[in-house]
């Protein structure tokens, strides 16, 4: 095949690539669609589902009851896609299958505003990883909430495209009552009464957190997010899909360059089979384009987290608020790094040699070397777990090859404009190595170990009363103190003193890993007795 000819194949073969990923993605459907409910059927399912739970209610025998609860959960999930398939209204469907649903709403939110409950079995947890789950009575379920039916003085933080809510479906069999529907959620001690006896309640931990990946716009590794960071900055910002908790303590993950906060995914899904992290802890994400430099994400990273701290303030105590731990990969750890230490006017001294009241330029360009180099510490944060964080640059970022992606990288339009704005007026106020040029003020630039922004971090002090710890890969070529997870070397991984360092064998990838996932876990209940 000749030059021209492989050329267009591969052009096709890019283009094919997008056009199947166009539309947003959808729940699963049932299988039912399309095709009779089947209303004898479902009696039949009713009637076995009844008799089981009366079994439960009043035989002591364990083995009759693990036949029955067998029995009530196929008969349940049978009902529940009968019910889920009928076009009728969820009210209209379960009293022609001949139960109901009760008068209060799922978990305070209402029926109608769910775009879709399906059962946690149709969904592919590959996402995540091991899928998690617990053995007991009901359907495990994830409903799904649309962006604009959500409450939003409940889901400030929620992403454009919804968040999931991870649910167990029972049908209830009461005394003097209509069999009734009830969507429970899987509680750190989920039961569920039956008759006189607190049974199990069945949980799926991973299907809701592999629904949220599948369907958020946050899981996109898109290399645009590194050379077109503009067409990212609407989505930037910090998330988190479920209600803001005062009761609980929130973990920040920051993902790295060319990445996205679905970096952490299995992570969070192993720390969520954990009771005491769900009963504790709350996950949150910072979402941002990874083209522009680090310094400058950091000061979006500190605005988003006084915005969140704003919200937090307005609905409770900050106690646990104020306990914030900051999980951060490779760039990510550059950008928490920066935001919990005392910069003083290191930074401002790296790129200008007067003081800042005598830097000319506009008014906005101004405000914004204020806010990125002259700012103080985030106090929110009491631990940083450091994950394969270049904290003294990576070597890689001064390649020939990566000097030419450098350039290819285009800056969003108000930061160029800004930064050509002091450039104009400050040129002899510049240090030499921070003039602009092009790509200089790029992400990947902003990495190189000669960028003087890692003079000015590594003299700048932690702020008081931060924990610290490292986990750093080790591609196991046996020469530490000299190696390298293939991106950063060790040497600038290396952070000292810190509570705990772990060197882990893996590449860059170091969240993916499974001892990273233990560590974090190990380090998280060690932050729940301080």
């Amino acid at each position: 095949m000749n030059r021209t000819r492989w050329l267009a194949a591969l052009t096709a073969m890019a283009g094919a690539l997008v056009l199947s990923n166009c539309g947003a993605p959808q729940p699963p459907r049932s299988s039912l669609f399309g095709v009779s409910s089947g209303w004898h059927s479902s009696a039949a399912a009713l009637q076995q589902a009844h008799d089981a739970w009366q079994t439960l209610a009043n035989n002591s025998r364990p083995a009759t009851r693990a036949a029955a609860a067998n029995a009530y959960n196929q008969a349940v999930a049978k009902l529940f896609e009968s019910l889920r398939s009928d076009p009728n209204s969820w009210q209209v469907s379960a009293t022609r299958m001949g139960t109901s649903f009760p008068s209060q709403t799922v978990v305070g939110i209402r029926l109608q505003d769910i775009k879709a409950i399906f059962p946690a079995s149709q969904v592919n947890t590959h996402l995540v990883g091991f899928r998690y789950t617990r053995q007991g009575i009901g359907l495990p379920v994830v409903a799904w909430m649309r962006r604009d039916q959500l409450d939003r003085s409940r889901y400030p933080f929620a992403p454009k495209e919804g968040v999931p809510l991870a649910l167990t479906a029972i049908l209830r069999f009461d005394p003097g009552k209509y069999p009734e529907w009830h969507f429970e959620p899987p509680r750190e001690l989920g039961k569920v009464k039956v008759g006189a006896r607190d049974l199990d309640l069945a949980a799926d931990w991973s299907a809701a957190s592999a629904s949220f990946w599948h369907m958020s716009d946050l899981n996109t590794l898109d290399i645009r997010n590194v050379f077109l960071p503009e067409a990212f900055h609407q989505r930037t910002g910090i998330y988190c899909y479920a209600p803001y908790d005062p009761a609980k303590i929130p973990v920040v993950f920051v993902h790295g360059l060319k990445s996205s906060p679905a970096a952490f995914r299995k992570m969070v899904n192993r720390l969520t089979t954990e009771p005491w992290f769900r009963a504790r802890y709350q996950a949150w994400y910072f979402s941002y384009p990874t083209g522009t430099p680090w310094a400058y994400n950091a000061k979006i990273f500190r605005d988003q987290i006084h915005r969140a701290t704003d919200f937090a303030r307005a609905h409770g105590s900050l106690e646990n608020w104020n306990k914030m731990v900051l999980v951060a990969h490779s760039m990510g750890g550059l950008i928490c790094h920066a935001s919990v230490s005392e910069p003083d006017s290191l930074l401002y001294d790296a790129w200008f040699k007067v003081p800042f009241d005598q830097l000319k330029g506009s008014r906005k360009s101004r405000e914004l070397v204020r806010q990125t180099a002259l700012y103080q510490p985030l106090s929110e944060p009491k631990r940083v777990i450091f994950l394969a964080v270049p904290h003294r640059g990576a070597p890689l970022a001064d390649w020939h090859f990566t000097h030419l992606l450098i350039n290819l990288i285009r800056l969003p339009k108000w930061l160029a404009v800004d930064i050509v704005d002091l450039t104009v007026h400050n040129v002899v106020r510049m240090m030499p190595n921070d003039r602009a040029k092009p790509g200089f003020l790029s992400s990947i630039s902003s990495l190189s170990p000669n960028n003087p922004t890692y003079k000015a971090l590594e003299k700048m002090p932690f702020r008081t009363g931060i924990h610290r710890h490292s986990i750093i890969g080790d591609r196991g070529k046996g020469d530490l103190p000299n190696s390298s997870d293939g991106f950063v070397p060790y040497w600038s991984s290396h952070l000292a003193p810190v509570d705990s360092e772990l060197i882990i064998p893996c590449d860059h990838c170091v969240p993916d890993h499974p001892a990273t996932a233990d560590e974090v876990a190990r380090i998280l209940r060690l932050h729940l007795k301080n």
